[in-house]
């Protein structure tokens, strides 16, 4: 199997497609966890998702970019391999964790209707304020 088809690559050309394995070869991790920190120091509104079965993003990395924002399970609602969840967010929370226990690394494709529901949800508090 091409990596493309392994990492899901949408691009519609060869070259368009390796054009995006170079861009992501070329991401700074370390500038990333400075962005990450320049967020949360100001309270930025911040929506981060994560499936537990995410190729690209390992659990350990998403729980330090929780602990980043200093997040933590209050801060979370959790999904089950159905997309069921009884949780909700307290109202006025401006940065927010939505965990799944399945979707891969593209939730916005395996769950476009959650993910929809929470970036709304969240531009509603940020609308309020």
């Amino acid at each position: 199997m091409p990596v493309f088809r392994l990492v899901d690559l949408r691009a519609k050309t060869q070259k368009s497609k390796m054009y995006s394995v170079f861009e992501a070869a070329q991401l700074n991790f370390e500038q990333c966890k400075e962005d990450y920190l320049s967020i949360a120091k100001r309270q930025l509104p911040f929506l981060m998702l994560h499936a537990e079965d995410d190729f690209a993003v390992e659990k350990e990395r998403a729980i330090e970019n929780m602990e980043l924002f200093n997040l933590n399970a209050d801060d979370t609602v959790r999904y089950d391999r159905n997309g069921e969840c009884s949780e909700t967010f307290p109202g006025t929370k401006l940065q927010r964790v939505v965990w799944f226990e399945k979707g891969g690394h593209r939730l916005q494709i395996s769950w476009p209707e959650i993910v929809c529901q929470h970036i709304a949800s969240l531009i509603s508090v940020v609308n309020k304020k």
